[in-house]
């Protein structure tokens, strides 16, 4: 997403008008919204969404739309923090892609269910699951889903206490993300980096990435 949810908003609902005919298409379309309507905070309509798109998915037998739509509908459950809940669903979905080969979906539904374990704070498990997305992600040069398994990993370790092993991680991400052109990413990681400084008790670092990280983060486009 690039931020701009009103306008695919707009494009997805005129597709889905124009699609009344074909109910692949159109459930295909109302997954999509599931994620549309939560950047927005439209959570029941993005439920509607959800429920919907698994309503024709499961006639149709289209087992991988399905399992993808409750990757989706995870991704809801997790901002409205239902962590629980969510990580059954990425669990499942994860089984599932195991099931049929597809790495690349296992790897992000490895990398949300570590995101939710942390919240539950099964943080082993969490560790587990950010190395093996990140080693899929590495091995399929998916250069940026590889710098954000690594900050999950940086993330932990900051949570843990490791702080000098999440300072040097955090760097790294930081970078990785200037190069892949996500300034936000990178401000994130100079955020971490000064809570990582407070941990040392270096505060004048602690403030100057602080600082910097105010600098970075580019002015949000208008979503709503």
């Amino acid at each position: 997403m690039s931020g701009m949810h009103l306008p695919a908003l707009a494009a997805y609902q005129k597709a889905r008008r124009l699609s009344a005919s074909e109910p692949l298409v159109r459930a295909r379309i109302d997954r999509a919204l599931v994620d549309v309507y939560m950047y927005l905070g439209k959570f029941t309509l993005s439920r509607k969404a959800a429920l919907a798109a698994t309503r024709t998915f499961r006639r149709l037998k289209a087992d991988s739309d399905l399992a993808q739509t409750r990757v989706n509908y995870a991704n809801l459950l997790h901002r409205q923090d239902r962590h629980r809940e969510a990580e059954k669903l990425y669990r499942e979905a994860a089984e599932y892609f195991e099931r049929t080969g597809n790495r690349l979906a296992v790897a992000r539904c490895q990398y949300n269910r570590a995101n939710t374990l942390v919240q539950l704070f099964d943080l082993p498990l969490a560790e587990t699951l950010y190395k093996s997305a990140f080693e899929i992600y590495e091995a399929e040069k998916y250069s940026l889903d590889t710098n954000d398994a690594r900050y999950g990993l940086a993330w932990l370790r900051m949570l843990r206490g490791d702080f000098h092993v999440a300072l040097v991680d955090l760097r790294v991400c930081e970078r990785a993300y200037r190069e892949g052109g996500d300034p936000r990413g990178a401000a994130l990681c100079l955020l971490d980096r000064a809570e990582v400084y407070l941990g040392l008790c270096l505060n004048e670092d602690a403030l100057d990435a602080a600082r910097s990280a105010e600098k970075s983060f580019v002015p949000n486009r208008p979503t709503l």
